[in-house]
């Protein structure tokens, strides 16, 4: 699910549409080349383009924040819930193994069998605070590794995106200084649309650029931590097993207290 959420996601930051400078040239903007108008037309409504620019590079900025927005507060739902999830299955199982010790307790028969379950008590509860912990380590630090990875994207996206609102800015400040200074409009008009286009070109160069966040092989190193964690706890209970089946044969296996 989280995958998928974030393909959408990024979907709208590289397909969004960003810019299309030429479409605002077009509405209702006549071909000084092709209609004679008069000089001063394009100039004249050169601040009106820049607004429209602006306006459209605004709209979509604001489409990606609330999709970052929303992704964010999905993400912190569905890790809450996994929070609590953990928290009451560990509840059941800590009252499981109090279960099981107190049935051991009640076969005991001589000190040393005593001494025998009271060791036995202790490496378990060893072992499941010890793999609590790698579980809880590995949990956090595939959240913070996604985390990082996030804000990695998004520092670029939003570098990428940067990049080319400077780039408009600095080419429709230089038409505006070119029509105050009285140059042919027609060749001020079609060298601020080359600018734009190179600028759009190196932004979907740039975004293309931008590496995806590669969650399986985030996923993959937090399963392996998972199973070394279950790997190391079976290990330490088939130690404290053993030790306790030699002063009661017949004692029923442990379930496993995760």
């Amino acid at each position: 699910m989280m995958k998928a959420n974030f393909k959408k996601f990024l979907f709208l930051i590289l397909a969004t549409g960003l810019v299309s400078p030429f479409t605002i040239f077009a509405q209702n903007q006549p071909s000084a080349e092709n209609t004679g108008v008069k000089v001063g037309i394009f100039c004249s409504r050169l601040s009106e383009f820049a607004a429209k620019m602006a306006q459209r590079i605004g709209n979509n900025e604001g489409k990606i924040a609330a999709k970052r927005t929303e992704r964010t507060g999905n993400i912190t739902i569905r890790r809450s819930q996994r929070d609590t999830k953990l928290t009451e299955n560990r509840t059941k199982w800590d009252a499981k193994r109090m279960e099981h010790y107190a049935k051991l307790e009640e076969r005991v028969a001589t000190d040393a069998q005593k001494q025998t379950v009271l060791a036995f008590k202790n490496a378990v509860e060893a072992a499941v605070a010890s793999r609590k912990s790698a579980i809880d380590a590995a949990n956090q630090k595939f959240r913070q590794d996604v985390d990082n990875a996030i804000t990695n994207r998004r520092i670029s996206v939003d570098a990428a995106i940067g990049t080319f609102k400077a780039s408009r800015d600095a080419a429709f400040t230089k038409a505006q200084s070119d029509c105050q200074a009285g140059l042919n409009p027609v060749e001020i008009r079609t060298a601020l649309k080359s600018v734009l286009k190179a600028a759009r070109d190196k932004f979907k160069s740039d975004r293309q650029a931008i590496e995806r966040i590669n969650h399986s092989a985030l996923a993959q190193t937090h399963r392996q931590a998972i199973q070394k964690a279950i790997s190391d706890f079976k290990a330490a209970m088939e130690k404290a097993r053993a030790d306790l089946k030699a002063a009661f044969p017949k004692v029923t296996p442990t379930p496993a207290p995760f």
